[in-house]
């Protein structure tokens, strides 16, 4: 019978118990990444405006690398956590006619 059944897209019982019993425990996987993303980028950013603060020097490039690492983190973290937060892009055609300008000049003359 068509239209019968569970709407495509909608989640099932044991998945929505799931997603009750993780939201009532506590803190969510997703949760975490965002803390730990917004934790290591904020790091960086500290750690980058100390390193400007100095005289040129190599603690300062070392300043520069660790903040770079900690940025390196909080990315990393973006990339785990952009799909659930970020819905994805639909694949889309596109018809793209390309017109030769020198054609058309050709056609001019």
């Amino acid at each position: 019978m068509p239209g019968g059944g569970r709407p495509k897209g909608s989640l099932g019982k044991k998945t929505q118990e799931l997603i009750a019993k993780v939201s009532a425990e506590g803190i969510s996987p997703l949760e975490v990444m965002l803390k730990d993303m917004r934790f290591y980028y904020n790091m960086g950013e500290e750690q980058m405006q100390v390193a400007f603060a100095m005289p040129s020097s190599e603690a300062r490039v070392e300043l520069f690398k660790g903040a770079e690492g900690l940025k390196a983190k909080a990315r990393e973290c973006a990339i785990h956590a952009a799909p659930y937060v970020h819905p994805k892009l639909a694949n889309i055609q596109a018809n793209v006619n390309v017109s030769n300008p020198e054609d058309r000049l050709a056609f001019l003359k």
